[in-house]
């Protein structure tokens, strides 16, 4: 399952993540079986996700090779819960990894513990944005008063032999 974030609203800061609109992101479910697909769908759409399907580890790998989606967040929901299954998933590229059977009140759960994540991380980006850009502009600051002190040395030369 994956969730991403449309661009048409400025990023909330990460302690706003409960007022997320969930008309907002949009959900993959993948899975093999239909009825499944069918309940998380239809428990999903009901509180107002966006959902699509496509079906297991090929739709992770096809996430994660896709520039596009590399970075949304994936929810494995699956029926194989032996240790190396679950660390093959997580291995591919899976945030989250839930076995069957489920609730879901704890997929829920983990849907807006995801979101919590993706509020965090899109919060990060954007201060690491701002702070690469304050160091460009005090970089560029420095150089032109180094700039302007040397401009000012040569024209106290210049002033000087002027007045002679």
């Amino acid at each position: 399952m994956s969730i991403e974030k449309s661009s048409t609203e400025p990023v909330r800061a990460p302690q706003d993540w409960r007022q997320v609109d969930p008309r907002e992101f949009r959900i993959l479910i993948a899975d093999d079986l239909e009825d499944t697909r069918y309940v998380i769908r239809k428990s999903l759409t009901k509180i107002g996700y966006q959902v699509s399907e496509a079906h297991g580890l090929s739709a992770l790998r096809e996430i994660r090779s896709d520039p596009r989606l590399r970075s949304a967040y994936v929810i494995m929901l699956t029926g194989k819960s032996s240790l190396k299954e679950k660390i093959e998933g997580l291995e591919l590229g899976a945030d989250d990894y839930v076995t069957k059977p489920f609730m879901l009140s704890e997929l829920k759960a983990r849907v807006l513990a995801g979101i919590r994540l993706k509020a965090v991380h899109r919060s990060l980006c954007e201060t690491q944005e701002i702070v690469v850009r304050r160091e460009k502009l005090a970089t560029i600051g420095a150089l032109a008063a180094g700039v302007a002190h040397e401009f000012n040395n040569i024209m106290g030369s210049i002033s000087g032999y002027a007045q002679l």
